[in-house]
């Protein structure tokens, strides 16, 4: 593997991450789940998910909510053509829909994503 290509797919992930966070925040399930090989597997929440589960909890639970996915950072490392890993700073803004006389509901999230 040459240090251009190592290069090109350090940057075709960073773009691929970016897309994520896009299409979570403008509710394109659909978008969302063509980020994810058949066989990709997620553990949000705790639990290990397909990934066509993982999109389903991310739709439930962010309904009508705003958000803002904000990631920064990150840590890339090719192990080989096709395997790659990667650490990214994230922060996330998730604020629900409330009444006019309710105070606006959120959260406000941050931490770091490990995938691979």
């Amino acid at each position: 593997m040459t240090v251009y290509q190592t290069l090109s797919d350090i940057e075709e992930i960073k773009k691929l991450k970016a897309r994520y966070c896009r299409f979570v925040d403008t509710r394109n399930w659909l978008g969302l789940r063509g980020l994810f090989t058949d066989d990709a597997r997620s553990t949000l929440g705790g639990e290990d998910q397909s990934a066509d589960e993982f999109v389903s909890l991310a739709r439930e639970w962010l309904g009508e909510s705003t958000s803002a996915h904000s990631v920064c950072m990150p840590e890339i490392e090719i192990a080989d053509p096709g395997t790659a890993s990667g650490v990214w700073g994230k922060e996330d803004i998730v604020t629900f829909p409330s009444s006019p006389r309710e105070a606006p509901k959120g959260i406000h999230g941050w931490g770091h994503y490990q995938e691979e």
